[in-house]
């Protein structure tokens, strides 16, 4: 029987977020059934059995987005007749009661030990504080709870106990970015200059300055031979005008070029290696990226992390900022 199948995604809009969205879109042009996404940006076309609407001033501040969520999603649910719901908002959306509701959880911060500055991080200390109950709130009312990684899995029984091991299913996520990215394309050194990219917003626990305090330990030398992108221009807030700084006083091996599209990612990926230093992830995008590109990667050591790279043999992994230094003219 063909279903219409609502799919909620109006946060994305970082690299990580619209990957995952590119996937849920390709994953609906192959299948029988029809699909409304609901998005805020114009990411995504129509097609024979998708329908696509945007609504950009849900991200004008956090009130259009409550507005949202408390009356316009239900409103959407039954204008549309839709069967089910997958929100891809890390938390169930307001809908009938008779409507199943799946949820993509993406988002690790309700789970972590790791906490935020009221006054330097703001928008994560409130994410942690508020947002975060009203998550785990939210996944005990879901129909099913889709991860990632075995490792988030695990994560959720332990901080919910009334959710049961079948309710929460880790997804394939090598194979639908694989089917995504294709295999045509694969990476080659520079046999002079050891590239790498880091794609990553400016936030403090993605741990940009890990790299830079490698970085500062290279000799004038050992410079020539390192090159590092981050993807952001240094203005976006406080950690990204520190790291600029940084850079620009200890004249380091480090480049700013702005944010970049995920398709402008892969193409880095065939000339530069991956620098992965991030402390806080569900899974780790860029590392399954890389994978399918055979790009080197170079990653902050954790469980999570071992996991997804785990059958690649192209990689290294440090736990301190000295063994990261010599990684970067080594590899």
């Amino acid at each position: 029987m063909r279903k219409k199948i609502m799919i909620f995604n109006v946060p994305a809009q970082e690299l990580g977020a619209l990957t995952i969205l590119n996937n849920a879109y390709k994953a609906a042009l192959d299948d029988h059934n029809d699909y409304i996404f609901i998005i805020s940006g114009d990411y995504l076309k129509k097609a024979d059995n998708i329908d696509v609407v945007s609504l950009p001033w849900v991200k004008k501040s956090w009130f259009h987005r409550l507005f949202f969520d408390y009356f316009i999603s239900i409103r959407l649910i039954k204008k549309y007749e839709a069967d089910e719901v997958i929100s891809y908002q890390n938390m169930t959306v307001r809908a009938p009661k008779n409507i199943k509701q799946k949820v993509y959880l993406h988002n690790a911060i309700p789970f972590t030990d790791i906490n935020f500055s009221v006054k330097k991080e703001t928008k994560l200390w409130i994410y942690k504080k508020i947002i975060s109950k009203k998550i785990l709130h939210s996944l005990k009312k879901a129909d099913q709870i889709i991860v990632q990684t075995n490792w988030m899995k695990s994560s959720v029984l332990k901080k919910i106990n009334s959710i049961d091991s079948d309710q929460v299913v880790v997804e394939n996520t090598s194979e639908l970015i694989s089917n995504l990215i294709g295999k045509d394309h694969k990476y080659i050194a520079d046999g002079f200059i050891n590239k790498y990219i880091y794609p990553a917003a400016p936030f403090v626990y993605k741990n940009h300055l890990e790299i830079v305090e490698a970085c500062k330990q290279l000799t004038e030398q050992e410079k020539k031979k390192v090159k590092i992108v981050f993807t952001f221009e240094g203005n976006e807030s406080e950690n990204a005008k520190k790291i600029k700084q940084e850079i620009i006083q200890n004249n380091l091996p480090i480049f700013l070029i702005g944010k970049i599209t995920p398709k402008e990612v892969q193409q880095y990926y065939l000339t530069h290696q991956l620098l992965f230093s991030s402390k806080l992830e569900t899974l780790g995008l860029p590392l399954l990226e890389a994978q399918m590109f055979n790009t080197p990667i170079v990653y902050r050591k954790s469980v999570l992390f071992d996991e997804v790279t785990n059958s690649y043999s192209n990689e290294k992994s440090y736990r301190t900022i000295v063994a990261l230094k010599k990684i970067l003219i080594k590899f």
